[in-house]
């Protein structure tokens, strides 16, 4: 669906909702978007209980270690569209660390990410459709800011790491959300007139996916193995499997084996 050129979506300035404590903000976002909550609208919360992740997992969010927060939006394009917010938002949060916090972030396709292979921030976009398209959609982001290697579990010791493990320093998650809305802003304008196509190449610029062996899986079982080369014009991952073909995936998610 075209859009008229010129047009604004302004996401900066919007109320933004804090709470001590959620059980998820995208959750609490959900139920604010069905009760018609402006675009730009934030949920944040000081600590979640049952911050989720993809294929149903938990996220570990403990009280004001981190920025745990969902977006909610009204997205103008066709729906088959909407999906690529996840990958939109991944360009803003890796540009606002890195432009902020000093972090050199890269993006793993879909929904994550990282620092030297180590997750730093996950996604999680969810949409509501309507007999005319998208009623809404909603981006759950959470970045680990001042989470130290004592905060981690042994087993996330290896998987995850924070702003403060990277830098050295704390960081201001205030400061951050403010300028990771500017980012995004800038971007969802960009899309909302133009399409994906320079988010494309922002995306291609910070990722850490492309060039490198992966296993695609979905349910956590693994259906390609091989390289991947690109992503499509509407966010697909473009894979050469091992037999030589080159398949595309709009869903399910990767391990990178570095």
């Amino acid at each position: 669906m075209d859009t008229e050129q010129g047009v604004e979506y302004p996401i900066q300035g919007k109320p933004v909702h804090y709470f001590k404590e959620l059980d998820s903000t995208n959750t609490t976002a959900m139920e604010f978007a069905s009760r018609g909550a402006e675009e730009g609208t934030v949920i944040r919360a000081g600590r979640q209980l049952r911050g989720r992740g993809r294929l149903g997992r938990v996220w570990e969010s403990g009280l004001d270690a981190g920025l745990w927060f969902t977006l909610i939006l009204r997205p103008r394009r066709d729906s088959w569209f909407v999906a690529q917010v996840t990958l939109l938002a991944a360009v803003a949060v890796a540009e606002t660390l890195r432009g902020t916090c000093g972090v050199r972030a890269m993006i793993k396709w879909p929904n994550d990410v990282i620092v030297d292979g180590k997750k730093i921030c996950g996604i999680l976009s969810e949409m509501r459709l309507n007999e005319t398209g998208t009623e809404y959609a909603i981006v759950g982001i959470g970045i680990n800011v001042n989470l130290a290697q004592s905060d981690l579990s042994d087993e996330l010791k290896e998987k995850a790491t924070s702003i403060l493990i990277e830098s050295g320093s704390r960081a201001d998650s205030d400061l951050i959300l403010g300028k990771f809305l500017e980012s995004f802003e800038k971007w969802y304008n960009l899309w909302q007139v133009s399409g994906f196509s320079r988010i494309r190449e922002k995306w291609i610029e910070y990722n850490g996916t492309l060039g490198r062996p992966v296993l695609v899986k979905d349910d956590d079982q693994v259906i390609c193995e091989g390289l991947a080369t690109g992503i499509s014009e509407y966010g697909s991952l473009q894979v050469q499997a091992k037999d030589g073909t080159l398949q595309e995936f709009d869903f399910g998610e990767i391990s990178i084996r570095f």
